[in-house]
């Protein structure tokens, strides 16, 4: 997780095995990644990845399911939301689905 970056959930660090599990061993098949910046400063990201039965969060589904990560980093405010990087609105983005 990016320095300075907080998981969703007040109080939680990157070494809690809850949020650990989503970035340990970065880079294995089908992680990814979408980084939020602004003025070339990281200000968050979102990211999701594959688990299995033996391995995985809180929000498993299935193999086949991706599980999904999100870390701002603190004092951006709420207000700035909904933005995506080329400046329209990200709620209107397309929709498509994970795979491997």
């Amino acid at each position: 997780m990016a320095a300075g970056c907080r998981a969703a959930g007040e109080g939680v660090g990157t070494s809690d095995p809850k949020v650990a599990i989503f970035h340990e061993a970065w880079g294995r098949a089908g992680d990814t990644v979408l980084v939020a910046a602004e003025n070339g400063r990281l200000i968050g990201a979102v990211w999701y990845r594959f688990f299995n039965e033996a391995e995985h969060g809180d929000g498993y589904v299935d193999e086949e399911t991706p599980e999904i990560a999100i870390a701002v980093i603190d004092g951006i405010p709420s207000s700035q939301g909904g933005a995506s990087p080329d400046g329209g609105d990200a709620r209107a983005g397309a929709t498509r689905r994970a795979t491997r």
